[in-house]
């Protein structure tokens, strides 16, 4: 079965504290092993940025980008 790169983007609200976010991202990265796949990267991209539409009513947010390697079909 050929090899399949899953990019996950979260868009954390400002200002959440980074061991908040470490411990999604943790959390991300246990089930997607869990699954057989392979956690290729993770980058916290950046400050807050406008976004381009309200995400449950607020305008700012933080990216948070992470790259998922994967022989499987889904790893969620």
């Amino acid at each position: 079965m050929e090899e399949r790169l899953y990019d996950l983007i979260f868009i954390v609200r400002p200002p959440t504290p980074e061991d908040e976010i470490k411990k999604v991202v943790a959390r991300s990265n246990t089930a997607c092993t869990e699954k057989g796949g392979q956690d290729r990267e993770g980058e916290t991209l950046g400050n807050a940025e406008a976004l381009a539409y309200k995400v449950a009513k607020h305008r700012e947010g933080m990216y948070y980008y992470h790259q998922i390697r994967t022989n499987r079909r889904a790893v969620a």
